[in-house]
């Protein structure tokens, strides 16, 4: 029998992000966990599904379209043992 914790958290302001990192990476030292940081920017295209139906009419449309992509990913992932990854 396993246990599943589900959190979710927001940083209010992103010049803590450092801040943050380093706190996180601290205690995957002290414990042993593997972790490394991410510092990507990401651009390029993705699908995704859209809804084109009429609402007050209740129908459904849906049509896969290609958005650009221009976005960076930062911070830390950490792989503690025996757990999923924490991004």
């Amino acid at each position: 029998m396993g246990i599943c914790i589900y959190y979710q958290g927001v940083l209010r302001n992103m010049d803590r992000l450092f801040d943050l990192t380093m706190a996180v990476r601290e205690k995957c030292r002290e414990w042993g966990w593997p972790h490394y940081f991410v510092n990507e920017r990401i651009v390029g295209t993705m699908d995704i599904l859209v809804d084109h139906g009429d609402k007050e009419k209740g129908t459904w449309k849906w049509e896969w379209e290609s958005r650009p992509v221009d976005d960076r990913w930062r911070g830390i992932v950490v792989n503690p043992p025996d757990c999923e990854t924490l991004y």
